[in-house]
């Protein structure tokens, strides 16, 4: 019987396909050898120290740069990053609110942010409506996040500090006697059928390794520095240090897949991207849970929240941009006291009625005048 010619192509199509595999495996098993590790340190650490001697000269005694100086700072960074690029340092840079994000030649992603005072991170000057994200759905809106029959379960809550010896951290938590384990033990205080708060889910630092066992927690209090990085959202700081030896373990996760990068060089720290999250937190293992994100640009754009919500989040709470730390550790407080508090009826204060209790003793937001004009925001 004579052979189609479209039978005869099929073979040839299966030896190329082969081929095209072949090469592409080729390629991902030398991929990781062009990872030059010494290179990218070398960037970072020339980047870093020239940037942190341009913002020196723009800082005051205790090193912090004021808000009205940080727009001409920006300006000597962005114009210090396109040198970089002729000098092939980095291959492309982008201008922040925050500061200034670069992609250093080795393929790793680079954001570096000036020092301002009594902030979670780097600056931004804007307000947004406190209502931005909330749902039209009025049975979320209204139900109360905590107060749930969970019947026999009781569930954890979770809170996360990577940067506790900060002083400027430590400080509010001394001066105000609050702090995200206060309110955990409230909550579980309160509402003790319902929750529990243990010593092994009060963690004083987070690392790469810790994101599988995010799942399974029905209340997560995170309160640390954040940013915001155009290309990838909101970012969290972790505890690992930006060091060659961090750079050299966590190459797949800085540099494998740039586009999608789990983990990004912000100053002296290595900060999470949505990306690490949606990898590492288990599908469906956060179920009906309460995430509070309280860290600067949380929810600067909803990329972050809505990942926690595909995992099954009801609610994320985050702020708009970088925040003063005070208020951002009593908008905390006061939004978790508040939910546990019931009114005549027995019923429990709603997420809205707790938002607006903590902004009535807080303001409705940080301040512009001395500080940023950041709101916290309700995404469901």
């Amino acid at each position: 019987m004579k052979k189609s010619k479209k039978s005869l192509l099929i073979p040839a199509l299966s030896v190329l396909l082969l081929v095209a595999a072949a090469a592409a495996g080729t390629i991902i098993t030398f991929l990781r050898p062009l990872f030059d590790v010494d290179k990218v340190y070398k960037a970072w650490d020339t980047i870093q120290n020239q940037f942190e001697t341009l913002e020196a000269a723009r800082s005051d005694e205790n090193g912090f740069v004021a808000p009205d100086d940080l727009p001409a700072l920006l300006d000597e960074l962005e114009e210090r990053a396109a040198s970089y690029m002729d000098q092939g340092l980095i291959t492309e840079y982008t201008r922040e609110d925050t500061g200034i994000f670069m992609r250093l030649s080795g393929g790793v992603g680079y954001l570096y942010s000036p020092q301002l005072e009594d902030v979670m991170s780097g600056s931004s000057v804007r307000t947004v409506s406190n209502t931005a994200g909330l749902s039209d759905d009025p049975i979320a809106n209204t139900s109360n996040i905590l107060w749930t029959d969970r019947g026999d379960w009781r569930g954890q809550i979770l809170t996360i500090e990577p940067y506790t010896t900060d002083y400027g951290m430590l400080g509010n938590y001394l001066l105000g006697g609050r702090s995200p384990d206060k309110s955990a033990a409230q909550i579980a205080r309160s509402l003790s059928d319902y929750y529990t708060f243990s010593e092994d889910d009060n963690w004083d630092s987070f690392t790469y390794e810790q994101g599988a066992r995010l799942g399974n927690h029905s209340v997560i209090v995170w309160y640390g520095h954040g940013d915001y990085i155009s290309k990838y959202g909101p970012v969290l700081g972790s505890s690992l240090k930006s060091n060659k030896e961090n750079i050299a373990k966590y190459d797949r996760q800085l540099f494998g897949a740039y586009d999608r990068a789990e983990m990004v060089i912000t100053g002296d720290y290595i900060s999470l991207t949505p990306y690490y999250f949606e990898d590492k937190i288990p599908d469906d293992s956060l179920n009906g849970s309460l995430i509070y994100l309280a860290n600067c640009s949380s929810a600067r754009d909803d990329r972050l929240a809505q990942v926690f919500i595909d995992k099954g989040a009801k609610l994320v709470v985050g702020n708009s941009y970088t925040i003063n730390t005070r208020y951002n550790l009593y908008m905390m407080t006061d939004f978790l006291s508040a939910l546990t508090e019931q009114y005549e009826d027995g019923t429990y204060k709603t997420a809205e009625d707790a938002l607006a209790y903590a902004k009535s003793e807080n303001g409705d937001q940080d301040g512009v005048i001395f500080s940023y004009g950041a709101q916290v925001l309700l995404t469901y």
